[in-house]
């Protein structure tokens, strides 16, 4: 008999990453990582209950995917706007050089009349 047969709450059978509990059948079972259909095989995914006791296995699932979700539109966002900024500060700088180099030759064709 295995730790999570052992189980009879929710919380003990909590404790055990390889174990999930079903809240139809309260029942604690061990689930198979071979196949990600017969994970929760004694359990509909609604009824079952995994690490934690608050939220179904369902549940979990939607808030990772959109917690996910919404950290890769952050990366992307960052991205997209750090290359727009280093764009624009090249922007920048290259019109400070030509203006720059104007004055220059300016000074340049004075002295040059100057002379």
């Amino acid at each position: 008999m295995s730790s999570c047969e052992n189980s009879i709450t929710c919380e003990t059978c909590a404790l055990h990453s390889s174990c999930y509990w079903c809240t139809s059948s309260h029942s604690c079972h061990s689930y198979s990582l071979n196949n990600f259909d017969t994970y929760f095989q004694y359990c509909d995914w609604a009824d079952a209950r995994w690490m934690q006791c608050f939220m179904n296995v369902k549940g979990l699932i939607i808030i990772t995917t959109v917690f996910v979700a919404l950290l890769l539109m952050a990366v992307i966002s960052f991205f997209l706007w750090y290359k727009i900024r280093r764009q624009r500060v090249k922007k920048e700088a290259m019109k400070k050089r030509m203006a720059e180099e104007e004055e220059r030759n300016i000074i340049r064709q004075h002295e040059l009349d100057v002379k």
